[in-house]
């Protein structure tokens, strides 16, 4: 009997898409089993693969969407830090860091974090950030 409920590839995806609806509508597991179950005349395993699949899905486009939004703010910070080292600007510098740090998720904790390098010129540090960036961007 299972042979008679097999479906095509675009009716698997129409399905899974279907139960995609279904998650993002908020229905419970138990929910979806059943209405989706009825609508196709499948049985519970059938549904919960067709789940599995949406779920999949589902992710693949919220991390594409999510690296796709972290490049163009890692350009965007990119070209304010750029400006604001033409101006002399270092607080917006260190800002545009710190910045890109939490996109790029190489913020360290506060505990983390080294001690503060005094003696270091601020001139000197526009200088190798700058490179380091441009060199960032260029990969």
């Amino acid at each position: 009997m299972a042979g008679d409920n097999r479906c095509t590839k675009s009716e698997h995806l129409q399905r899974v898409g279907k139960v995609e609806e279904c998650l993002m509508l908020g229905y419970t597991r138990s929910k979806i089993l059943e209405e989706i179950g009825q609508k196709y005349g499948v049985g519970e395993s059938q549904v919960e693969n067709y789940m599995t699949a949406a779920y999949k899905r589902i992710r693949e486009i919220n991390d594409r969407n999510l690296e796709d939004t972290r490049a163009w703010l890692f350009r965007k910070y990119i070209e304010v830090f750029n400006r604001a080292v033409e101006a002399g600007n270092i607080q917006e510098q260190r800002g545009c860091l710190n910045s890109i740090a939490k996109i790029s998720g190489a913020e360290q904790a506060p505990e983390e974090r080294p001690a503060a390098i005094p003696d270091l010129a601020d001139q000197d540090l526009r200088r190798d950030l700058k490179k380091d960036l441009n060199q960032e961007a260029i990969h």
